[in-house]
């Protein structure tokens, strides 16, 4: 699939239409995550995320880190917001 804004859009309402995308995160995401009981949801790299923003905002990776955990991980956007991806070392 192509990671642009409208065919990541186009993926995820097939599986959920309410599920939440990210605006400019298009090469952080990763995919669909699902379990029992809950609606399918984006997800994305956790990782790339914080190298979007450093790079898009020209900041060091420890202020990014703190600006996306403050402004996207911490913060409640309902049942639909999306999951972030921690890859094991």
């Amino acid at each position: 699939m192509k990671k642009d804004r409208k065919n990541i859009a186009e993926f995820i309402e097939r599986h959920n239409k309410s599920a939440l995308v990210n605006d400019g995160f298009e090469e952080a995401f990763v995919g669909m995550v699902e379990r029992a009981g809950t609606n399918p949801m984006a997800c994305y790299d956790y990782e790339k995320c914080v190298n979007v923003l450093a790079e898009k905002f020209e900041v060091s990776q420890k202020e990014a880190k703190l600006a996306f955990e403050k402004e996207m991980v911490n913060k409640w956007f309902g049942l639909d917001s999306p999951y972030y991806l921690y890859k094991a070392a």
